[in-house]
């Protein structure tokens, strides 16, 4: 819905139902793996509209990742 509180940044689709999220919830964005019987937190951080998914994902793929979220 438009002015909600959740916004989907961005989809990358990984391989046959598997996909990443990039979501915005009021001041965080959280980095979220999907599969077609689980979805889960792979990273978060505090909001900031300057960075992009590419970006996001060379931070989550340096060790960002391994943190329990």
């Amino acid at each position: 819905a438009k002015g909600g509180e959740i916004k989907v940044t961005e989809i990358r689709h990984l391989a046959p139902k598997k996909t990443l999220y990039l979501v915005t919830v009021k001041d965080r964005t959280l980095l979220i793996g999907a599969t077609t019987d689980r979805m889960e937190t792979l990273a978060q951080w505090p909001s900031q509209s300057t960075e992009n998914f590419a970006e996001v994902l060379a931070e989550t793929e340096q060790g960002t990742s391994g943190e329990d979220v």
